[in-house]
């Protein structure tokens, strides 16, 4: 037998985990993002507002929907805030 895959086979693991931690990478900084956004005063006090109902209440229940409703714009700021950061 001429061919012995163990040089392509490690080649593949190599560029695989390569890959897999350039994911982890921008995933780490994405949450650092996150994370320094998720308490400025705009986000913050929307949330404060609504307290923690989400937690309590049944999903998509009337009362989840009103919460969600007026936690939308810290949510839209939220996510176009994060987009461009």
């Amino acid at each position: 037998m001429d061919y012995d895959s163990e040089k392509d086979a490690t080649h593949h693991i190599e560029r695989v985990r390569f890959l897999l931690g350039l994911c982890a990478v921008i995933l780490l900084e994405r949450g650092v993002r996150h994370d320094a956004f998720t308490l400025t005063a705009a986000e913050k006090s929307v949330f404060d507002s609504v307290g923690n109902r989400l937690a309590r209440i049944i999903y998509n229940s009337e009362e989840y929907k009103r919460s969600l409703a007026e936690l939308k714009p810290a949510l839209d700021q939220a996510a176009g805030g994060k987009k461009t950061r």
